[in-house]
């Protein structure tokens, strides 16, 4: 079960993300050299100036053929739909940074206008693998799809803290999707005491789960404590909510709602 993230940060296999997200929060994400080194979202959160945080999600599996489900594709490509905006890494030592950038934008765009339309962020990474030359032109090439191109090390951290003060800044002018799901709960159903709740798919990948011990639980969960989270996940365990879950068809990115909080749905998280 993970948080629904203000920022999806997404590129092709190996561009850099879990080592991104692992300098620009908390996050310690398992990083390796290979394709689909991420398998379940990373999520980490990143402290602006102010004090307030974001949440910022590694979204895994998006390579060509990602909208047909190749590498889990679907079901990374509905996380990223969550997004107030997107982050896209390109690896700039690769041989052809503009068509890789270019596959992935094809991606969004084959499965869904939505994800096509999402505010983008360029952020070129790995500058310190290349010369002045090459930066120079994939400034200027990049500049012709996007006015906030950033030039990046997520290894040595040049250029990092431009990038996250501007990602705080959209994060402040973008306001977060929101599904369109009227909730009528009659609050006098639930004992405040007992553990009753209910389980409904108000949606096709969306669940809500109501109750008068798990409406509580939630409204003192802060979303951006992750030992918060941890023991609402262990709670909602104990009570059976995720065996409710499964039994009514929910899949890996499914949207669970409870009371304010928003959680992804990832089942090696709570059975693994």
């Amino acid at each position: 079960m993970k948080l629904i993230a203000d920022v999806g940060l997404l590129g092709m296999p190996n561009a850099g993300k879990s080592t991104l997200i692992s300098r620009i929060s908390s996050a310690k994400p398992k990083i390796a050299d290979y394709p689909f080194t991420t398998l379940i979202p990373n999520l980490g959160v990143v402290k602006k100036r102010s004090g307030d945080g974001y949440v910022v999600a590694d979204i895994p599996g998006l390579i060509e053929g990602a909208s047909e489900g190749v590498g889990l594709g679907h079901d990374f490509l509905r996380h990223v739909e969550r997004c107030r905006f997107l982050v896209h890494l390109i690896d700039a030592a690769e041989e052809n940074p503009f068509e890789n950038y270019e596959k992935i934008n094809l991606e969004l765009k084959k499965h869904s206008e939505h994800l096509a339309n999402l505010y983008q962020i360029v952020a070129l990474n790995k500058i310190d693998a290349i010369e002045d030359e090459k930066k120079s032109e994939l400034i200027e090439q990049f500049k012709k799809v996007s006015d906030n191109v950033f030039m990046i090390s997520a290894v040595t951290g040049e250029g990092l803290d431009k990038l996250t003060d501007f990602m705080g800044q959209k994060v402040d002018e973008i306001p977060k999707s929101q599904t369109e799901i009227v909730v009528e709960e009659d609050l006098n159903a639930y004992n405040n005491d007992d553990s009753s709740f209910e389980v409904f798919k108000a949606a096709k990948d969306t669940f809500i789960v109501q109750g008068g011990k798990i409406s509580r639980l939630a409204g003192v969960t802060d979303e951006r404590n992750a030992e918060q989270v941890i023991r609402l996940q262990n709670i909602l365990k104990a009570m059976g909510v995720f065996d409710e879950l499964s039994q009514k068809g929910i899949k890996d990115g499914d949207t669970i709602i409870i009371g304010h909080l928003e959680f992804a749905f990832y089942s090696d998280e709570i059975y693994g």
